[in-house]
């Protein structure tokens, strides 16, 4: 491997899920923002450009057996894994695709009908220039009018001081002839860089900062996104202008945080948005002001707006659901990219309160509860950003969920035989939801022992681990999981 490699295909990439890409998410954050999504109640098209090894298109379809699923990769190793694990469950609604999008983007290549949904995660700022050009160009193609194209990539100016560190690690690697023990070479470099007083890290904090998580990041993800031979931090500006030119209007980002000025702008920077009426200056400084190191943009081919009292009824009819691990007493505090925002409780707490227990509950709903009468203005932005924080998710009618069960049973086996899964299937929700080693026993054993008690639960899990010689769950936290997460995850299809 050399710098110059086009894309790293020897080390495949993990097993990731972006939560962001799945169409109740997208829907959801463009209803938000006043445009109106494309139809999904009567199944839609959905199509991932560069797959990996399929994770989030094997969860996303079979969470919602609505939709039609395509992954395309040019990795025949991610393909192959992606159709196994797809053959394994059962997952009839999704297709993988060995090929290069770029030379499909040339040859006027298609995979039938138009696409409702294009996500694009990653592969845009690891593709040379004139691979993403062709990349733009095929899923502006793709997409049917009216259909949304999320593009995940690395931006200005927040990963600037990036470029120099990258370069470093990426020809340090490429003398090695495995790619693994010259990303430890590169990365330990600039550990002892660092500690020598090397000026660019005193004239870059936030380069330290970024070193000192990937010393303690995934390595595989870490050699995609730095031992590639292109790394790009993108200016958003050149992004929406070369997207409109190909029919495809910016409309917000799908970090749904960043669409609340208030939320994701230092409080002193807010004035200076005053008078900036063009989409491409206000998105640049918003940048600038939050020190973007990554974008997550929503395009739509064609935009189309809502009126004012169509998006008012839009936003009644969405429906939320609670997410096992939220928040049940105040203070409730976001992390933001800007610092500490602190929530008003009486409202946050209160929606919370009301899906407690109940699959998901619609914002007409909400706004009929006694608790949050008269406060009808706020609950959009709330329920915004206690999604964007993880407490609540977008919900949807309750698909079949049997192939979500299937699948979640082949990832569970597998997370505890070692493999690194991060997310199951969830139909109530049409997306996936976190679990760790401990819900992956719990999810194992509720399967097989479905009306057994907590307590006879909680044996057999641990006899369970015992057998695996993993950890056994501590009786604080196998309360919590038999308490909150198991009701949880039955009543939103997840077991």
């Amino acid at each position: 491997m050399t710098p110059t490699d086009a894309y790293l295909t020897s080390i495949r990439y993990p097993h990731h899920y972006q939560r962001e890409t799945s169409a109740a998410w997208l829907c959801f954050g463009v209803e938000a923002l006043g445009y109106r999504p494309p139809e999904t109640a009567r199944g839609y098209r959905w199509c991932e450009l560069g797959c990996g090894q399929g994770y989030t298109a094997a969860l996303n379809a079979a969470a919602d057996p609505r939709g039609e699923f395509h992954a395309v990769d040019l990795n025949a190793e991610h393909i192959d894994a992606g159709r196994a694990l797809a053959r394994e469950a059962g997952l009839d609604n999704l297709h993988f695709h060995l090929g290069d999008f770029g030379a499909w983007a040339d040859e006027g290549h298609s995979l039938g009908e138009g696409f409702d949904f294009i996500v694009v995660h990653g592969v845009y700022s690891w593709i040379s220039p004139d691979q993403a050009e062709r990349l733009e160009r095929l899923a502006a193609r793709w997409l049917a009018p009216g259909g949304l194209l999320y593009l995940h990539y690395m931006s200005q100016p927040g990963m600037a001081a990036q470029a120099a560190t990258q370069r470093l690690v990426a020809t340090l690697a490429a003398r090695h002839h495995d790619p693994r023990l010259g990303l430890e070479q590169g990365l330990a470099t600039l550990a002892r860089l660092r500690e020598a007083g090397a000026g660019f890290f005193i004239a870059h904090p936030e380069a330290a900062r970024s070193l000192d998580a990937a010393l303690e990041g995934d390595r595989d993800y870490l050699a995609h996104e730095l031992l590639g031979g292109h790394w790009r931090a993108m200016h958003v500006g050149e992004v929406m202008t070369r997207m409109a030119a190909l029919g495809c209007d910016y409309l917000g980002s799908a970090t749904l945080q960043e669409n609340i000025d208030a939320s994701s702008l230092p409080a002193g920077c807010l004035a200076a948005l005053d008078g900036i009426d063009d989409p491409v200056a206000r998105e640049t400084l918003k940048d600038i002001a939050r020190n973007q190191s990554y974008r997550r943009d929503i395009y739509q081919k064609r935009r189309r707006a809502l009126t004012p009292s169509e998006h008012r009824d839009a936003l009644l009819r969405q429906r939320v659901a609670r997410l096992p691990g939220a928040p049940r007493r105040g203070p409730i505090r976001f992390s933001t990219p800007i610092g500490e925002v602190d929530g008003d409780d009486s409202l946050l707490l209160a929606i919370l309160q009301a899906l407690e227990a109940t699959p998901s509950m619609s914002f007409a709903e909400l706004a009929r509860q006694p608790s949050l009468r008269g406060r009808i203005q706020q609950l959009s932005p709330a329920l915004q950003m206690l999604t964007w924080a993880g407490a609540l998710h977008p919900a949807q009618p309750c698909a079949d969920a049997t192939p979500g069960r299937r699948l979640n049973a082949i990832l569970a086996r597998r997370r505890l035989a070692g493999e690194e899964f991060s997310h199951l299937a969830c139909a109530g929700i049409g997306a996936g939801i976190g679990f760790d080693l401990e819900q992956a026993l719990l999810l194992d054993t509720a399967r097989t022992m479905p009306d057994t008690d907590g307590h006879r639960l909680h044996r057999a899990a641990n006899e369970r681990a015992r057998s695996l010689g993993i950890p056994a769950i501590a009786p604080p936290r196998w309360q919590r999981l038999v308490n909150e997460t198991l009701p949880s995850w039955r009543r939103l299809g997840v077991l």
